[in-house]
């Protein structure tokens, strides 16, 4: 991230947040000590090179060794810096210093987050506090929450990827999407991947899986591979895509037919669409999330098609899957500033697949698409 992004970014509500959130869950905390990279990216703007950061209400001590000093103090400039390795010969063991520091500090309440660290991480914090009065409260999820509000920086760079993405995949049927049928399905995501980077992206943005792109019975899987199948005329086509800037990511499915819509998909594709203005009514702040997924379920199953095996939708941010989670199972309520996917499809075995996906901003007034690519696209 360059300083002048990084100077746009209000670290220290961040912070705030987050340490907000240990207090909520009664840990008594004085400090809060995160491993995840994700997590510390979160709160320093530093993709590599901090090997722990202690956050307290009021300050943020980040943990490096010499070979990133210099970065550190240059890109993270709200952080107290740390050396734990001066010498580069000598590496020290990073759960033994944080829990040192700790002491030296006088912090001696310390919250972490337990889902993000590794059972290895957790052992070593609590062996190398053993014989100090250090009392560590594993948290649950304690930064899930405060990441999934966004703020102004980061809608700002998720609504860059989704410009970018939608502007690739325009050029990409420009010619006409009757032009795809004899490229392979790799071809496409290829091609596909290509475009977003000449737009600006950094690359694509499913680090994990790579883009989806998936032709007439390969679409009724829900994450399938894309593979050396050649389009053909007359069958769906779904390509679930996005692109990636600054760390942040985008995330969006449309399903077109070259050749001409095949008689399933008739009556398949406007119930998709459906669903997906169903679940959408139901984002709004304090609204529970759960009623998302089963607005949608519920058209998908009135009409007779099978229910969808996932939940309609997620957050995306620093992952490409995160919270809020849209699961019928969900107990959660959405909140102000949250964006999320709604992706309802219809799935028919050794057929094809439909699914159609947007990302929304929970906004006090209901739900607003950060993006303007149609649902449906012309056939031929």
């Amino acid at each position: 991230m360059e300083m002048s992004q990084q100077a746009a970014v209000d670290f220290y509500s961040r912070r705030d947040r987050i340490f907000d959130q240990a207090i909520v869950e009664n840990t008594g905390a004085q400090a809060i000590v995160l491993f995840s990279a994700k997590d510390i990216h979160y709160l320093t703007g530093m993709r590599e090179g901090i090997q722990c950061l202690m956050v307290t209400r009021m300050r943020m001590v980040a943990i490096t060794t010499c070979m990133f000093e210099s970065e550190v103090k240059l890109e993270a400039p709200h952080c107290e810096l740390v050396v734990s390795s001066p010498d580069p010969r000598f590496r020290y063991n990073i759960y033994q210093f944080t829990i040192e520091e700790l002491l030296r500090r006088d912090w001696l309440i310390v919250a972490y987050d337990a889902s993000q660290t590794t059972v290895m991480a957790s052992d070593e914090l609590h062996f190398h506090s053993r014989l100090h009065p250090i009392i560590l409260h594993p948290v649950r999820d304690l930064t899930v929450r405060p990441r999934a509000i966004k703020d102004p920086w980061e809608l700002h760079q998720i609504q860059r990827c989704i410009s970018i993405a939608e502007e690739a995949f325009l050029k990409l049927i420009e010619p006409g999407i009757d032009n795809l049928i004899g490229m392979t399905e790799r071809e496409i995501a290829w091609e596909l991947e290509g475009l977003m980077r000449l737009l600006g992206a950094e690359r694509q943005g499913f680090p994990g899986t790579g883009l989806i792109v998936a032709s007439g019975p390969n679409s009724a899987s829900v994450h399938p591979k894309p593979s050396d199948r050649t389009i053909r005329s007359g069958e769906a086509l779904l390509i679930d895509w996005g692109a990636e800037l600054n760390e942040y990511r985008s995330d969006s499915t449309r399903t077109v037919f070259p050749g001409g819509i095949p008689d399933w998909a008739e009556k398949a594709l406007p119930t998709v669409i459906r669903a997906l203005e169903a679940a959408v009514q139901e984002l709004r702040p304090e609204a529970p999330v759960k009623h998302a997924d089963l607005a949608a379920r519920a058209v998908i199953t009135g009409a007779g098609f099978p229910e969808f095996t996932y939940g309609v939708g997620h957050g995306v941010g620093l992952l490409i899957h995160e919270a809020p989670w849209i699961r019928p199972e969900s107990s959660d309520p959405f909140a102000m500033d949250m964006i999320t996917t709604i992706e309802p499809g219809i799935y028919l075995p050794g057929i094809g697949g439909i699914r159609i996906e947007n990302i929304y901003h929970i906004q006090e007034s209901g739900a607003k698409r950060m993006g303007t690519l149609p649902a449906a696209f012309p056939f031929i």
